[in-house]
């Protein structure tokens, strides 16, 4: 709905210093005026498209990661399930950073940290939801990839403060990945505030949190990335 490549331009680079890799940032369509799948069906296709240049240029798909934040954190999920559904060669992992993966907004978090989070809201939340799928439903795992079938999906690395409302969509997704056989390394921060790794490198945790980034997809690919 909202941010541009300007706003993450300190984010991205920071990925790309601490992964050792070569970072491409996907400026997808917006809503209301591009409403669900527009944003998915963005993120996906560049992904495909990057996993076919990377193999005319030699390069492994497993050389490839997915990564996203906040709602993009669905949509690297999302892109994931559908590269596994299309045939198109998955990424080694993904990593996915306070991750808003249930639209339903269920999760008994909105209540236990309604006063704790000072940034995102149940109600704030229901809103981007209306104005994103409009007609669609919530528990349409494309949307909400936390009811979709996870098996078969790469290694993920799940970072979420402890006392924000979107912390049980990580614990969630974290338990219904081991229940499919998939990997989930996930990490509850105390005290942080949404997206906390944005704020780097005032926050000296928004620093330790991507050095944790860098140091996950480094022992789980070995070495510099596509």
């Amino acid at each position: 709905m909202f941010g541009d490549i300007d706003l993450y331009r300190g984010l991205v680079g920071r990925l790309a210093l601490t992964t050792r890799s070569r970072v491409i940032f996907v400026r997808y369509r917006l809503t209301p005026e591009h409403r669900f799948p527009a944003a998915l069906e963005d993120v996906y296709h560049v992904y495909a498209e990057t996993v076919r240049e990377g193999n005319d240029a030699g390069v492994p798909h497993h050389a490839c990661w997915l990564m996203g934040d906040s709602c993009g954190a669905s949509l690297a999920l999302g892109t994931a399930i559908l590269a596994r559904d299309g045939g198109v060669a998955l990424p080694k992992g993904l990593v996915l950073l306070d991750p808003l993966v249930d639209l339903t907004a269920s999760g008994r978090s909105y209540q236990e940290c309604a006063a704790t989070d000072p940034v995102v809201t149940r109600e704030m939340v229901l809103s981007v939801r209306a104005a994103y799928l409009g007609d669609g439903s919530a528990e349409d795992p494309r949307a909400s990839p936390l009811f979709a079938d996870l098996r078969g999906i790469p290694p993920m690395l799940l970072l979420a403060s402890s006392t924000e409302v979107l912390r049980d969509d990580s614990v969630r997704l974290a338990t219904r990945a081991g229940e499919a056989g998939v990997r989930a390394e996930l990490q509850l921060w105390p005290d942080m505030v949404h997206d906390w790794p944005l704020i780097a490198p005032r926050l000296p945790e928004a620093v330790e949190a991507i050095t944790k980034v860098g140091a996950f997809v480094n022992s789980t690919a070995g070495g510099a990335q596509y």
